[in-house]
């Protein structure tokens, strides 16, 4: 309640959103950088009233849509002077910032997001080597099992939010991943490739295609 009395929020889709709260994470959702001020000086007040403190190194200004000529402009009005400051505490302005699990970037490309799932998806294949399918040895079935239990949740987890771009995203994610754990290739013997026989399994690719 004190956050709406103090933010004006954004409304993208004509529903005004003042804050995203979620167990000890917060982000404020401002216009612009004097309604973010004026929100984050309300908070600290609120803070200091319940004797709580906020920490300033583990929170960041994320602006987006600003482009780089506008920002520069910005940087050089504030002549060295902090964008923004929550009592006597430095804000950090960010070009990425982690929430709720998912990396968020100035111009909502989600590109930060998708990279380090390739990141964490690499790590995992390596550890998958031990498990014996490193020569591509797995039944499509043991493969798109051994994938959804070691993949699907850290891949699919909030694609609606970073998969902009229709199923592209998501799908090439999937392949990327599939061919990592399995380290399968294509024989004569065998009709389509085991990714491709994964892919159709998980509804992400036609089987005539």
């Amino acid at each position: 309640k004190h956050l709406d009395a103090h933010t004006d929020g954004v409304a993208p889709y004509g529903v005004t959103i003042r804050a995203l709260l979620y167990a000890d994470d917060l982000a404020i959702l401002a216009k612009d950088g004097a309604s973010m001020r004026h929100a984050l000086t309300h908070m600290n007040a609120w803070l200091m009233e319940h004797q709580l403190l906020l920490n300033g190194k583990k929170s960041g200004v994320l602006i987006f849509g600003e482009t780089p000529a506008v920002r520069a402009q910005r940087q050089r009005q504030q002549r060295g002077r902090p964008f923004m400051t929550l009592g006597a505490q430095k804000v950090p302005e960010v070009d990425t910032y982690r929430y709720l699990g998912v990396w968020v970037d100035s111009q909502l490309t989600y590109d930060m997001h998708k990279a380090r799932i390739r990141g964490t998806i690499a790590v995992k294949a390596r550890q998958n080597l031990h498990t014996g399918c490193k020569h591509g040895l797995l039944t499509a079935p043991k493969a798109l099992t051994l994938w959804r239990s070691f993949q699907t949740p850290t891949v699919a987890y909030a694609c609606a939010v970073w998969n902009r771009t229709g199923n592209d995203g998501l799908e090439s994610l999937h392949r990327y991943g599939i061919e990592c754990m399995t380290r399968t290739h294509r024989t004569d013997a065998t009709p389509y490739h085991i990714e491709d026989m994964v892919m159709m399994e998980l509804g992400l690719q036609d089987p005539h295609a």
